[in-house]
C-alpha cells in the first residue's frame, strides 16, 4: 500500500514531465496573459464609470434609470480575478488554471466593454432592443419576485416534462431492445416522430391540449422521449 502511494503521480506532475521546458520569453508572455484579465476588468469599470453616457439616457433617469449594480458586479468579478492572480504567484496549479482561462476572460470582458460603449455610451444599439447591462440588472432586482415566480413555474414544467419523457423513453427503448415484436411496432413510430422538432406541435397543442400547462409538459416530454428511447 505504501509503495502504491509512493508511485502515485498527480496530474500537475504528469504535465510537468510531459511539457517542453519553457524559455524565459514564454514564461514572461504567460505571466502577462495571466495579468491581462485583471487589467481588462479595471478597464471595463473605468469605461463604465468615466466615459459619459449618451445625453438622451443620462438626462432621463426616470425613463432610463442607471444604478451601481454593474459596477458592483464587475468589482466582485475583478476581486475574484485578483485573488486568482495572487494565488498564481504561489501555486503552479493555480497559475496553469488561470493561464488556461485568461484568454476567454479577456474576450468576455472585451465584448462587455464594446457592448457598453455601443449601448449606454453612444446609442449605436438602440433601446429597448439592446438594453445595456446595468438596465438588465435593474430589471432583475426590481422584478425579482415576478422572476422568481416565473422561474419556479418554468422549473416545475421542466421537471414534470423531463420525468415523464425520461420514463416513457426508458420504457419504450428497453421494450424495443428486448422484444422484436415491440420493436416491430415502435421502430416506425420512432422514425416518424423522432426527427420532428417538438416546437412544431405548438399549433396542435393550442387546439387539443386542455390547458397550457399540460401542453407544455407534453412538448418537453416529447423532446426528451425520443433521445432517451434511442439511447
Amino acid at each position: 500500500m505504501g509503495d502504491k502511494n509512493a508511485n502515485t503521480v498527480t496530474i500537475l506532475e504528469l504535465r510537468r514531465m510531459e511539457s517542453v521546458p519553457q524559455s524565459k520569453r514564454r514564461r514572461v508572455a504567460d505571466r502577462i496573459v495571466t495579468i491581462l484579465p485583471s487589467v481588462m476588468i479595471a478597464a471595463l469599470i473605468a469605461v463604465h464609470r468615466l466615459v459619459p453616457n449618451l445625453p438622451g439616457y443620462a438626462n432621463n433617469p426616470a425613463v432610463f434609470p442607471i444604478s451601481d449594480y454593474y459596477t458592483i458586479l464587475a468589482s466582485v468579478f475583478g476581486l475574484g480575478l485578483l485573488i486568482s492572480l495572487v494565488r498564481s504567484f504561489i501555486s503552479p496549479e493555480a497559475r496553469a488554471r488561470l493561464r488556461n482561462k485568461a484568454p476567454f476572460y479577456c474576450l468576455l470582458i472585451f465584448l462587455l466593454i464594446c457592448y457598453d460603449i455601443a449601448t449606454l455610451k453612444t446609442g449605436a444599439l438602440k433601446m429597448p432592443y439592446f438594453p445595456w447591462v446595468d438596465s438588465i440588472l435593474i430589471a432583475i432586482v426590481t422584478d425579482r419576485n415576478m422572476l422568481l415566480d416565473c422561474m419556479r413555474n418554468s422549473l416545475t414544467l421542466l421537471a414534470c416534462g423531463y420525468v415523464i419523457g425520461s420514463v416513457a423513453g426508458l420504457i419504450t427503448g428497453v421494450s424495443a431492445g428486448w422484444s422484436a415484436r415491440v420493436r416491430y411496432w415502435v421502430a416506425p413510430l420512432l422514425r416518424v416522430l423522432g426527427p420532428i422538432p417538438a416546437v412544431t406541435w405548438i399549433s396542435i397543442i393550442l387546439i387539443a391540449a386542455p390547458s397550457m400547462f399540460s401542453g407544455s409538459v407534453f412538448m418537453i416530454a416529447l423532446g426528451v422521449w425520443y433521445p432517451v428511447a434511442m439511447a
